[in-house]
């Protein structure tokens, strides 16, 4: 398979990412229907497909590169807007939420907390996992390997992709409920999704990594889809119908089963569409490469705004809904205009936010960068 540059995987990657924006968005109206409902959908594919483009374009950066400089690499790129928004960003969210008379939830509130940056945490941990299976395991073990995933066809790798998700994730839940004290327990459980997202990581590595076991995976869309459905109308007869009936006590332990199982069974499915409709994308826009450039900013600096957006549009009374739709397009304008303002014309602020050093141009001017870093 050839280096070329494949313009739909960073169309998805961007667009996974913005989608951050209306996820995060409903924490301005958690109480709202509609808006669980946007969350919830978003747990059944947006990061799994976005881990498993980075596992794709990982293998085929990997090709081209010796392993250890590739692993350094990636780790600076990764690493410095990991650290910088823990002590940077984070500060500033808790400023934004706490409440010094709310004492006792306090105490249980981190000034350091990775909030929506765990994803680059798990980035990290993915790339040294890469590393050691190039490194550590030969082609030829890992070309039989492929071949032996390819010969069990789309629906097995998906239940055995899917199964191997679900222990990781229930594994990993309990562990932090019983092992990690109260206060860390919210943070924590970011583990759960780090941890039950690696099989994805290195699904994407497989299917750059031979051509047949790709063609196998997203040959027929059809199957997916219709367990993506079936799954949709089951929720959507729970929410809309069961829910009211069950009592309210007892709502909250069953949503978050639901929820456990729901985010392991629908990736495996919804990852299949999104690959198979990245690797279709032949062009895009420029409207749409400069968003690409920029999604990694707006998905960094997002958060904090977003708690600023509330505060602003706490002060007039409207609809519930138009805050949240005028207060995700909003934050989204104004962290594009500074990501081609600010991020995008200096060195050190594309450093820190992007983890990007920019390349100069002949007339001395620095050059934004082409595609987000992650």
């Amino acid at each position: 398979m050839s280096r070329q540059h494949l313009p739909g995987l960073d169309f998805w990657r961007a667009l996974l990412l913005l989608g951050g924006l209306f996820v995060h968005g409903v924490m301005l109206h958690p109480d709202l229907v509609i808006l669980q409902m946007v969350a919830f959908a978003s747990s059944g594919f947006r990061m799994a497909a976005f881990f498993t483009i980075a596992g794709y374009l990982a293998e085929r950066s990997l090709r081209h590169r010796e392993p250890s400089r590739w692993l350094q690499a990636r780790t600076i790129r990764i690493g410095i807007p990991a650290v910088f928004g823990v002590l940077t960003i984070s500060p500033t969210i808790w400023w934004l939420t706490h409440d010094p008379r709310e004492i006792a939830d306090e105490r249980a509130r981190l000034i350091f907390d990775w909030h929506h940056l765990w994803f680059l945490y798990g980035l990290m941990i993915y790339q040294a996992a890469a590393f050691v299976i190039v490194r550590h395991i030969s082609r030829r073990t890992i070309r039989r390997g492929l071949v032996t995933i390819r010969r069990q066809g789309q629906t097995k790798v998906s239940l055995m992709l899917t199964m191997l998700m679900l222990v990781l994730i229930a594994v990993t839940t309990a562990g932090v409920i019983v092992l990690v004290p109260a206060p860390y327990a919210p943070m924590s459980l970011h583990l759960r999704l780090i941890f039950g997202y690696l099989p994805l990581y290195l699904f994407g590595m497989a299917l750059s990594a031979s051509p047949s076991l790709c063609r196998t995976m997203l040959v027929d869309a059809r199957q997916p889809a219709l367990f993506l459905l079936a799954l949709a109308g089951v929720y959507a007869l729970w929410r809309l119908i069961l829910t009211p009936m069950i009592p309210s006590g007892s709502r909250p332990q069953i949503e978050v089963a639901i929820e456990i199982i729901y985010g392991a069974i629908c990736p495996a499915a919804a990852v299949l569409l999104v690959m198979r409709s990245a690797l279709r994308i032949k062009r895009h826009s420029t409207l749409v490469a400069k968003l690409c450039a920029a999604s990694f900013t707006i998905y960094v600096l997002h958060y904090p705004l977003i708690y600023v957006a509330h505060a602003i549009a706490s002060r007039v009374a409207w609809s519930p809904l138009l805050e949240y739709g005028l207060a995700v397009v909003g934050v989204g304008l104004i962290a594009f205009a500074f990501h081609g303002v600010v991020v995008a014309r200096h060195p050190l602020l594309a450093l820190l936010i992007n983890g990007q050093v920019l390349r100069r141009r002949s007339g001395g001017d620095r050059r934004p960068p082409d595609r987000a870093p992650a």
